[in-house]
Parts: C-alpha cells; structure tokens; sequence
C-alpha cells in the first residue's frame, strides 16, 4: 500500500499537487486509503495512483473527493495559495463577520 510517506512521482506538476494535496487531507482526517476508497466507490490503488502523481481523478470523482473531505474541488485544485479548505467564498464571509 502507499502512503504520505511513499515517493511522489514525478508526473505533470498539477497532478503531483493534486495528490499531495488529497494525501494531506486523507491523513488530516485519520482516513486510511481505504477509507476515502470506500468513501468515494474507487479502489485503494486508485486513490494510491492519484497520491503519487500517477494519474487523477475524473471530474465527478474529485467532487466526491472534496464532499469527502468537507471542501471545495478548487481547494483540493488550486494549490498553496489556496485560502481555506471551506473555498475562497467562505473565508471572505468569515473575515467579514469578524470585521463587523
């Protein structure tokens, strides 16, 4: 099985971010590949090819990817700079709350 600490490949730079980024979150949220596996209806080597760069998910599967984990398909996308895991929208309403 891979894991957060198996090797990232080296594939397109998007790809590679993409399965950092859902390595963290699944790690963050105590899931085991196989727990986002059965969550979403893939295989554990599934999600293990999208954590090593090796492939991506399709559109519809990283929308359950990110209702899996309570966020946004642009936060699991968008890389770094991303604001929140809630989404871009989110953040600005909270950061206007606390201003009122």
């Amino acid at each position: 099985m891979a894991y957060m600490s198996e090797e990232i490949k080296s594939g397109p730079p998007m790809q590679v971010m993409l399965g950092r980024r859902i390595a963290s979150l699944r790690a963050l949220h105590g899931m085991g590949q196989d727990d986002l596996a059965k969550a979403i209806g893939v295989t554990q080597g599934t999600v293990s090819r999208w954590e090593t760069g090796a492939k991506e998910p399709r559109l519809r599967t990283l929308i359950a990817v990110a209702q899996a984990f309570g966020c946004t398909v642009e936060y699991l996308m968008s890389g770094p700079e991303a604001t929140s895991p809630l989404g871009r929208a989110d953040a600005m309403a909270k950061e206007s709350a606390h201003a009122a």
